[in-house]
């Protein structure tokens, strides 16, 4: 069983007040393996990254197509993860070298 994935709700975090206003402040570090650890439970999936929608006497089989829905939602998801916490496909792929996460 995958470890329990954290929201910013679960994270540490320390709290500061500014000009009246609280401010949450969490580590970089902590925000970006969290990410990474989303990016890996999203890639594992269990679905097909390249579905293939085939035609059967005229008619499309729709679990393809949600299958396909899926897959693209779930790659633009992984993108915006990677984009917002600024993940290089090197950062993944030393997380997968050195077995960390």
């Amino acid at each position: 069983m995958s470890e329990k994935l954290k929201t910013l709700k679960d994270l540490t975090y320390n709290t500061i007040a500014k000009d009246g206003v609280h401010i949450l402040v969490v580590k970089e570090a902590i925000l970006k393996e969290e990410a990474i650890k989303w990016i890996k439970e999203l890639s594992k999936g269990g679905f097909n990254r390249n579905p293939q929608i085939r035609f059967n006497k005229g008619r499309i089989d729709t679990s393809e197509v949600f299958e396909a829905i899926f897959s693209m939602e779930t790659d633009i998801v992984i993108r915006w993860i990677k984009h917002f916490f600024n993940i290089s496909d090197e950062d993944l792929k030393e997380v997968k070298e050195n077995g960390n996460l």
